[in-house]
């Protein structure tokens, strides 16, 4: 139950259960032209009994290497899925006949076509750089079809509940595109790092048609890790390990909130003509795992230490209007969080 301002007094988001099931085929075909030119294509069939949705997604990847280190890669994929199933039971109360309506049962599937491009080099011996660009647009988004406004399902997901939204429409559309590079060492002389970096933009329209940030418009995120492990004693079965993690991100979007009329209610509401368009400051994270092994002749044993978000930044979770103090409160996300284990195998 929730409150409903302008009705004054609780209402149901759900009023009934049931079930439902999904279909899903697929087929696949591969040809080699030759040893270092391949082609695969497939096509995936999906078939929602809730309503009788279906989709027949084609999909096809091509693979090209040049010489025994290089590597070309393309593919295209149409690709769908449902919303979760709470929105399609979503219980839409008339205040005028004091009833409940079911508007999102009709919802068909939401959709994406992707292309992709990508490069691998393995450049040395345990060595590789690999580069994507992509490109998706997304269209049969779920909007509000009853109102012009800045809802869309492409923002679902990252937050606790799920919205209460009703009488959806598949009309929105949006589009994601970027690139990706990848440095990798893999475990060799006793270390190995990996270096991701992602870079992209992300966009989306409601049923307002206004071009908008997705909530999930970051614009990058980098991610280096790595290890060292010495061996030791005098069958070199003891070692001792150190692992590091460090992770920068463009901060998470978020609605702003009108602290004025929140405050006049005192209820949170948003500004949703600004939808998205704020941005937490920058995420950033370092962990540090340290582990030592040793090998017997028959089990193996392990300890670990994990302290996670070492140097204790205060990422931001979320930001609320809060009831009791008629301002604007913000949550952060853990700390320091330290912890080992102890593992025995035979």
């Amino acid at each position: 139950e929730f409150f409903r301002r302008d009705v004054g007094h609780m209402i149901d988001l759900v009023k009934s259960n049931g079930n439902t099931g999904m279909v899903s085929a697929y087929t696949e075909w591969q040809h080699r032209f030759t040893d270092k030119v391949v082609l695969n294509t497939g096509i995936y069939f999906q078939d929602f009994l809730l309503n009788g949705s279906n989709s027949i997604e084609p999909r096809a990847g091509f693979n090209y290497k040049v010489g025994e280190h290089n590597q070309f890669s393309f593919g295209y994929g149409l690709h769908s899925q449902t919303v979760p199933l709470v929105v399609y039971f979503f219980d839409q109360f008339d205040s005028a006949t004091n009833t409940y309506l079911r508007t999102n049962l009709n919802l068909g599937f939401m959709k994406a076509h992707h292309l992709i491009a990508g490069y691998d080099f393995n450049f040395a011996k345990n060595f590789r750089m690999k580069t994507e660009v992509y490109y998706q647009y997304l269209f049969n988004v779920p909007v509000k079809g009853n109102v012009n406004d800045s809802y869309s399902a492409i923002n679902m997901g990252g937050d606790y509940g799920f919205p209460n939204v009703d009488s959806l429409v598949n009309k929105g559309t949006g589009s994601n595109y970027g690139a990706e590079f990848t440095l990798e060492k893999f475990f060799s002389k006793g270390y190995y790092f990996l270096v991701t970096t992602s870079l992209f933009d992300s966009k989306y329209r409601g049923s307002d048609d206004v071009l908008r940030n997705t909530k999930f418009n970051g614009r990058y995120v980098i991610n280096v890790l790595g290890g060292y492990e010495f061996k030791f004693g005098k069958q070199k079965n003891q070692a001792l390990s150190m692992d590091v993690r460090f992770t920068q991100a463009g901060g998470r979007r978020y609605t702003p909130i009108d602290l004025a009329t929140s405050q006049l209610y005192n209820d949170e509401v948003r500004l949703e003509t600004q939808a998205w368009s704020a941005q937490y400051r920058d995420y950033s994270r370092f962990d540090l795992k340290i582990g030592f092994r040793f090998n017997g002749k028959h089990t193996t044993q392990s300890i670990i230490a994990v302290c996670e978000n070492v140097f204790g930044i205060k990422n931001i979770l979320n930001q609320s209007y809060d009831t009791n103090t008629h301002q604007i409160r913000t949550e952060y996300q853990l700390g320091v969080f330290p912890y080992g284990a102890y593992r025995i195998e035979f």
